[in-house]
């Protein structure tokens, strides 16, 4: 997870990376803006957030997944 305090739309933006094993890491796409909101002000305070993935949710439209559960420990 990497905050995006820049980001034109949002400035709580909060981008998901993945990688698998020690592979590059692929921007996944973002934490929805209302949970940005209460955890931007935390992950700017702290050095290191790690996310595991429970569930795939929501589906799937053409190549693209649409939500994803996730774990997240500070």
């Amino acid at each position: 997870m990497n905050r995006e305090s820049d980001n034109q739309y949002d400035r709580n933006a909060i981008a998901v990376y993945a990688s698998v094993g020690s592979g590059k890491p692929y921007k996944m796409g973002y934490i929805s803006a209302a949970v940005a909101c209460l955890l931007s002000g935390i992950i700017d305070n702290i050095t290191t957030v790690n996310a595991r993935l429970q569930a795939i949710t929501g589906g799937f439209y053409a190549d693209m997944v649409q939500g994803l559960r996730l774990s997240l420990s500070i």
